[in-house]
């Protein structure tokens, strides 16, 4: 006897074996298009030249040591920093300690959005890096402060330092930083030494901000 042929559609619907039909449907294929980043969506004349200057404002490499290349993080930051305070003081070396501020950091962030924000932490702190010792410690204090922990290094030569870290960076219009500077006293405290360099940088951002400066 023979079998009447089935038709593609029928074969199609049943198992393997034959003996059931099996509902089969294709998912209707759909393309969403993509919204471009809000940086690409805003106008030229609206974007500073800190995002046009990037090449693409893409999220921040991640390390060990925290969210930005080269930074420490607070947790062990802080054992870093307690350890060389120590050290300075058994060997009565200088040591300074410098709290660092990225100018303007918010008004990216809100203006811009938080991939621009990452990327201008970067700018600041490569350039602080480049302007510093290899064995410098850089730490992510907070969300746009750092500390940098400077052992044998005087406030003098420090100061040196941070002026041409903001050199560079303005003369890229990319930033500034603001910095304030502490020496270590032998009876301070980890506490004492970053809440003094905390009020010299309020110091001096209201010494250059002001119309007199």
């Amino acid at each position: 006897m023979t079998l009447p042929a089935l038709s593609l559609a029928t074969a199609m619907g049943r198992t393997e074996t034959g003996s059931r039909k099996v509902a089969t449907s294709v998912p209707k294929l759909t393309t969403r298009r993509r919204r471009p980043a809000t940086a690409e969506r805003m106008p030229a004349t609206r974007v500073p030249r800190l995002a046009r200057t990037a090449p693409a404002l893409r999220t921040p490499e991640r390390s060990p040591t925290g969210r930005v290349r080269c930074a420490h993080r607070r947790d062990a930051g802080m054992v870093e920093l307690e350890r060389e305070m120590a050290r300075a003081k058994r060997l009565k070396q200088a040591f300074t300690l410098a709290f660092v501020d990225v100018d303007d950091l918010k008004n990216t962030n809100d203006s811009l959005g938080h991939v621009a924000g990452d990327w201008l932490l970067r700018q600041a702190t490569d350039s602080i890096r480049r302007r510093l010792r290899s064995y410098d410690l850089i730490i992510r204090y907070g969300g746009d402060e750092f500390l940098c922990v400077l052992p044998d290094m005087t406030m003098a030569q420090a100061d040196e330092r941070f002026s041409l870290v903001n050199a560079e960076l303005t003369e890229s219009q990319q930033t500034s930083v603001s910095v304030g500077l502490a020496e270590l006293g032998v009876d301070d405290a980890c506490e004492d030494l970053i809440a003094r360099a905390d009020k010299a940088m309020y110091s001096t951002r209201k010494r250059l901000r002001s119309p007199l400066a």
